[in-house]
């Protein structure tokens, strides 16, 4: 988990299709694929990624402000169990963008290309996440 605790999930394959986790990881240490078949000469594959958002947040807590440290020609989306909170245009400008409110099971935030961006929000977890 982000808070640092020691989390397994059971990834169960479908055929010809993409199977994601419903978890948020901070590290990954080992993957298994345990039973698998192959299927007309061709073995299953396991391929480890991650989507374009990032949770910054897992649990509910406060989002405090969003801190754009340098424009870039993107959008930046925050976003928790509810949906969408904000979507930050492209080349918005340098500073903060204070938010002050509550979030729902988790936050996160879709950087949609190169950014430098600080997440400051309320919980258990260290204050600040620095992304770039």
């Amino acid at each position: 988990s982000l808070a640092g605790q020691t989390i397994t999930e059971v990834i169960t394959p479908v055929a010809d299709d993409v199977v994601t986790s419903t978890r948020w990881f901070a590290s990954l240490v080992s993957v298994t694929g345990a039973g698998w078949v192959e299927s007309g000469g061709v073995p299953d594959t396991i391929e480890i990624g991650y989507a374009a958002d990032i949770c910054v947040l897992d649990g509910p807590g406060r989002l405090e402000r969003v801190v754009i440290n340098a424009t870039h020609a993107s959008t930046v989306v925050l976003a928790d169990a509810r949906g969408t909170i904000a979507t930050l245009k492209a080349s918005i400008a340098e500073g903060h963008y204070e938010y002050d409110l509550d979030v729902a099971g988790f936050l996160t935030i879709d950087l949609n290309g190169t950014q430098d961006v600080t997440v400051i929000h309320s919980q258990s977890l260290p204050t600040e996440y620095a992304m770039s």
